[in-house]
């Protein structure tokens, strides 16, 4: 096969950045959109950023989970939806496997100074 150029790859990469918010955004939804299969998108994002799709996604919906914890007082599971994160167990499962510590301790520990 051809080698696919970088700027598909960062096609790809902004796509993902653009939507992620979407809790339905998946490898299949990515494939459809750009006509390849999963698997060779899976392979040009790892190859663009270093990480895998679900890490790279997983990512960015956490970043996005930390603004409104820092700076509004929204339940954990409108944040969570809001980050495409779904439900609010999810959220909680995931934010306390990346950081360590759950949504509310975070907030927690912010809002003490």
């Amino acid at each position: 096969g051809q080698s696919v150029s970088t700027s598909t790859g960062q096609d790809i990469v902004a796509y993902v950045k653009e939507n992620y918010t979407n809790p339905v955004l998946s490898l299949d939804m990515l494939s459809k959109y750009f006509g390849m299969q999963s698997s060779k998108i899976s392979v040009i994002i790892k190859k663009e950023l270093g990480v895998g799709f679900h890490d790279f996604l997983t990512e960015l919906r956490l970043n996005e989970s930390k603004r409104p914890l820092k700076t509004t007082s929204l339940p954990a599971k409108e944040i969570s939806l809001k980050c495409g994160l779904g439900s609010e167990k999810t959220f909680f499962r995931i934010f306390k496997n990346e950081t360590g510590i759950t949504p509310s301790t975070f907030r927690k520990i912010l809002n003490r100074s």
